[in-house]
């Protein structure tokens, strides 16, 4: 099946397989599931507010932040926005975070 984008692959899963293991994350030593359904009402709420504060088609959204569950809900809802993700590491020193920043025009 062809889709439009990431966003359309991540949708069409989540329709077709809501109650599906779609996320396993270690919390306090044991590993935790969400499902399609959970992870989609999350990035849904991110991406309302990302809406909310005026994020539309081709932004570009700068994702600074550690590897985690979130950080992947957020991806997913600055893609269902369709802007884009502009990912920096954590790691970076704050040099290459404002080179990474004014190439990519994330900060105009």
């Amino acid at each position: 099946m062809a889709y439009a984008n990431l966003a359309d692959m991540f949708y069409h899963t989540c329709k077709n397989l809501p109650d599906h293991p779609g996320m396993m994350y270690k919390d306090d030593g044991s590993f935790q599931t969400l499902t399609f359904g959970e992870i989609e009402a999350r990035v849904n709420d991110i991406a309302g507010g990302l809406a909310a504060l005026g994020v539309k088609k081709d932004d570009k959204v700068i994702l600074l932040a550690e590897n985690s569950k979130e950080w992947a809900f957020c991806d997913f809802a600055i893609l269902a926005n369709g802007a884009v993700s502009v990912p920096i590491y954590t790691t970076l020193l704050a040099q290459d975070v404002k080179y990474i920043i004014n190439d990519s025009d994330a900060g105009s």
